[in-house]
């Protein structure tokens, strides 16, 4: 019996989202009776959420040079691709002749001064409510083009503990924070605590790229928390499917399967750029009232839309200059009260998401990336490759 087809994946190191909607995808696949070999290219921060995954190689530094990575996708007989959010590794695999399903699940934030691999094999764009007339041309130039439903996995009905909160604050890392943000831990960590524990909550679950260390300077908070930590991603979605209450900050993916999962959900201030749309978007999808903003003392919108201008970068800098600039003291009265509100908000009306909300898109991808599977085996059979 053949072994099957060996696939390259690769989730940009960009929070925990797109490591989410791989594990999502891959699932999907088995689901649907697509087996594969998996070799995964960098995503070194997404290795904690794809721990449970049977992977056949793992390689965090992967050669940019052709030939090199042409060799080593020899090496394991790859036949396609799957990138999630990484255009550089999306057009890297498809010049090394690799047939490449790229997932972009933030096609709202592109401008012409970002980079959108529009020559790979299919490009599975996330359907999104509204899509700035910025996006516009970018996209536009893609050649195959599929606007999918959201990424998500649904996970089954379990009873909420009232008393039980789960904070999620992501991978705290970006390119331009490679080591985590703690300038936003720093602000938003010890109000949203304090809000809590004035809630009546008394177990509190705190997942992301956080360890004991990042509780430095907290007392009478450390009293709620139960844990502290990164999960996998089925250990995440099951830990928020049994908890009374969300605290998140505004990262898509979580925010999507809270709404999958029908959890109670208050979103936090933003930590970068994607982040910004994100918030708007459930503050018109689910609701404002839900959601917690920066005052425009501590992040001025203008400013970062200006400079978005020059590209996700720019705008990202402007953000960490501006959060990093921010007294933790003088911040965080008002966000523990805005926080605070948020919770008996939700409390009061259940705000969360809605259980019947469309989850197909894994499936869509999976079955867009079969096809893509069997026209390069097909290929390669007519050429005598196997």
């Amino acid at each position: 019996m053949s072994a099957p087809p060996a696939l390259a994946v690769c989730a940009v190191d960009f929070g925990w989202g797109s490591a989410g909607k791989l594990s999502a995808i891959l699932e999907a696949m088995k689901r649907g009776g697509l087996e594969s070999r998996l070799v995964v290219l960098g995503s070194t921060l997404g290795r904690r959420i794809l721990a449970a995954l049977d992977v056949e190689a793992w390689y965090e530094e992967w050669p940019r040079d052709r030939d090199r990575l042409r060799a080593l996708l020899d090496r394991h007989e790859v036949v396609a691709g799957l990138v999630v959010l990484d255009p550089e590794a999306a057009e890297a695999l498809q010049a090394a002749d690799c047939p490449t399903v790229y997932v972009d699940s933030l096609p709202y934030l592109w401008t012409e001064a970002d980079t959108v691999p529009h020559g790979v094999a299919a490009y599975c764009a996330q359907q999104c409510p509204v899509l700035p007339r910025t996006a516009w041309r970018p996209l536009s130039r893609i050649a195959r083009l599929h606007w999918v439903d959201s990424i998500v996995k649904r996970v089954s009905e379990r009873y909420r503990d009232p008393a039980m909160a789960v904070i999620n604050l992501g991978g705290l890392h970006s390119p331009t924070n490679p080591d985590g943000n703690p300038a936003y831990l720093r602000l938003v960590l010890g109000p949203t605590l304090r809000a809590l524990a004035r809630s009546g909550i008394t177990r509190t679950h705190v997942c992301g790229n956080v360890g004991s260390e990042d509780l430095s300077g907290l007392t009478d908070e450390l009293t709620i928390i139960d844990s502290v930590g990164p999960r996998t991603h089925e250990d995440f979605l099951t830990l928020t499917a049994g908890a009374g209450l969300l605290i998140t900050s505004p990262g898509l993916t979580t925010l999507l399967e809270a709404q999958s999962a029908g959890t109670p959900t208050v979103c936090l201030p933003p930590q970068n750029l994607s982040q910004i749309f994100n918030s708007d978007r459930f503050a018109d999808t689910v609701d404002q009232r839900a959601r917690v903003t920066w005052s425009p003392a501590v992040l001025d919108r203008d400013t970062v839309e200006l400079a978005r201008l020059n590209g996700e970068e720019a705008a990202i800098g402007v953000i960490d200059a501006a959060l990093g600039a921010a007294d933790p003291d003088r911040v965080a009265a008002t966000l523990e009260t805005d926080v605070s509100a948020a919770i008996a908000y939700v409390r009061s009306a259940f705000v969360g998401g809605r259980p019947d909300a469309t989850d197909e898109g894994p499936n869509q991808v999976s079955e867009i990336l079969g096809n893509v599977v069997r026209e390069a085996m097909a290929q390669r059979l007519s050429t005598g490759v196997l």
